[in-house]
């Protein structure tokens, strides 16, 4: 059991390495990313916007379908925010 749990804290955060060596803003080195720790290489994979999904490798936040993995919504995003309608105080409603 502890080998299996082992087994997937070195794949999780070998999946982590791997996606912020894919970054393009990346100047780590992959030694010097693999000798992080594992709460040290998380938080520079959500930096990276490179954090493995849910449920992979991280049995703990298996099946989470919180909203909080999710991406933000821009202010400047159009598409995303719509403008409220103007209101029109001195026109009376029907």
């Amino acid at each position: 059991m502890l080998q299996s749990g082992l087994t997937l804290h070195k794949a999780k955060h070998a999946k982590c390495v791997e996606g912020i060596m894919a970054n393009e803003a990346n100047t780590f080195t992959k030694e010097a990313l693999e000798a992080k720790s594992m709460d040290e290489i998380e938080a520079l994979a959500a930096l990276a916007g490179s954090k493995p999904a849910d449920g992979e490798g991280d049995a703990a936040t298996a099946g989470d379908h919180s909203l909080r993995n999710q991406g933000r919504l821009k202010a400047n995003d159009a598409e995303a925010i719509e403008k409220p309608p103007a209101m029109a105080w001195d026109k009376p409603t029907a």
